[in-house]
């Protein structure tokens, strides 16, 4: 696990706080607010959709590239190794770089060379 993220929510409210203290400074023009635009690929764009359907009118506009918005169950270790994953492994080594995944090249969709 590149990045532990032990509560989805706490995670999204500490993003929020953050918004909140850079972009007042950063983003406003002669007294008023610039449009935001937000971006997010991947996890980051599952970020997104949780910003955007939280406050929807505090962004002009969402630009989502591949948002991972769940995990497959196809793709998902079996229930055992997720369970020894989130509640021994993540918490004696949070920032161990391993995740157990299964193999996804069936789901790969570039062409045979």
């Amino acid at each position: 696990l590149l990045l532990y993220i032990p509560d989805w929510w706490v995670f999204v409210d500490q993003v929020w706080t953050a918004l909140e203290l850079v972009l007042p400074s950063e983003c406003i023009v002669d007294g008023q607010m610039l449009p935001l635009f937000l971006a997010g690929n991947s996890l980051g764009g599952g970020l997104a959709s949780c910003l955007v359907l939280q406050r929807p009118s505090f962004f002009k506009g969402v630009l989502l590239l591949c948002p991972m918005l769940t995990v497959s169950d196809e793709v998902k270790p079996p229930w055992i190794v997720q369970m020894i994953f989130k509640y021994a492994i993540a918490r004696l080594f949070p920032t161990w770089p391993v995740s157990p995944v299964k193999d996804i090249s069936d789901f790969d969709f570039r062409e045979p060379s």
